[in-house]
């Protein structure tokens, strides 16, 4: 009985000396993003860029608007006629700080039915600074338009499940030109199932194509060997900008990856005439850490004896509670034990002396 109560209080100091070895504070890197997420993730409606009624003149009319655009963002554009006219053509185009130009949407609109009075245009921005919007008009009368452009949230983070926003590990929002790919590194941790996502962030004007096709492969970088490729897409079509593609890969090691992507801006023949394909689109991706897949428990290791197994479990568990104990309570702990080691002590020797005494051995008469 006092050989077990020493063993746990040997345990108990021995939990107590390496509790400064144990503690660790928590990372900040998730504090960090949480704050940064929140920040981000502004309502539009606090960021309206413009909301005016504009007046166009027959028979064409151009008006811009100048707006500086944060990098990663969306933006919507939201046109409405509130007149009872009809127009023609209504096209909208927008180029950015190095005057590439976006041909987001051109189409009739007409006040009745209502289906043709109001549009919603999204843009997605590839870069920070400032952007100009272009508004062009072709009508036989003059009529008052309705525009609004106003920030939403960052690109594909309205389509992301807003459980996983605080777990994103990669984002990324790239132009793209016809047949161009990207590669970009990432270090990602062993047994980790992620979730890859890659969608359409620019509108495109329905006198373009829209078919857009992908390859996109990850490559994992060991260090003294050649990369392992994973084919996730050959060509296959990118998700429409209302939609997201998206797939899981859980890993078998941590460590570089890359990922790489091409994109193909495919000429639509399939109608006549011909559509041509954008000059530009923006493209975003991200990843998140998804769950944990295994305990990565390495299959060499010996199991130990259903004894030995509930020894180690008892010192485990004695020392985890140990570790967990403030300094005072595990202080207040040793003391306990210490008194209660020495009152057993006590009680055992005397009750050893009085059965001494009640059977004491016989004499001879």
């Amino acid at each position: 009985m006092v050989l077990l109560v020493c063993g746990i209080l040997l345990v108990i100091t021995s939990g107590l000396l390496n509790t400064s070895k144990e503690y660790s504070p928590s990372h900040p890197k998730n504090l960090t993003t949480e704050t940064s997420t929140n920040e981000q993730l502004k309502d539009a409606s606090e960021l309206i860029l413009t909301d005016k009624v504009f007046t166009f003149l027959a028979p064409d009319n151009t008006t811009e608007r100048s707006h500086y655009l944060e990098k990663e963002f969306m933006y919507y554009i939201y046109i409405e006629l509130v007149t009872p006219h009809n127009v023609s053509t209504m096209r909208i185009k927008v180029f950015d700080p190095d005057d590439k130009q976006y041909n987001l949407f051109e189409s009739e609109m007409y006040y009745n039915p209502e289906q043709g009075r109001y549009f919603e245009i999204p843009f997605g921005a590839e870069m920070s600074g400032t952007h100009r919007f272009q508004f062009y008009s072709e009508s036989s009368v003059n009529f008052n338009l309705y525009i609004r452009i106003e920030q939403g949230p960052l690109c594909l983070h309205d389509k992301i499940d807003s459980q996983y926003h605080d777990d994103l590990v990669y984002f990324e929002v790239t132009n793209f030109s016809d047949d161009q790919g990207f590669s970009h590194k990432i270090d990602l941790e062993s047994d980790i199932s992620y979730i890859f996502y890659i969608g359409r962030v620019s509108a495109i004007s329905i006198k373009e194509s829209n078919i857009i096709l992908m390859d996109y492969v990850i490559e994992y970088l060991p260090e003294e060997s050649a990369p392992i490729e994973f084919i996730i897409y050959n060509d296959d079509p990118l998700a429409d900008i209302e939609d997201i593609s998206m797939f899981n890969f859980g890993t078998s090691e941590g460590g570089e990856y890359r990922i790489r992507i091409d994109i193909d801006l495919v000429t639509d023949t399939s109608e006549q005439p011909a559509k041509p394909h954008p000059e530009h689109v923006n493209i975003a991706y991200a990843v998140v850490e998804e769950f944990q897949i295994s305990d990565i428990l390495d299959d060499n290791n010996t199991k130990p004896s259903d004894s030995d197994s509930e020894s180690i479990d008892l010192l485990e568990d004695l020392s985890s509670n140990a570790i967990s104990l403030p300094i005072e309570g595990t202080l207040a702990a040793i003391i306990f034990a210490g008194g209660t080691a020495s009152a057993v002590y006590v009680i055992f020797m005397r009750q050893k002396k009085k059965l001494n005494v009640s059977f004491p051995m016989d004499s001879k008469k």
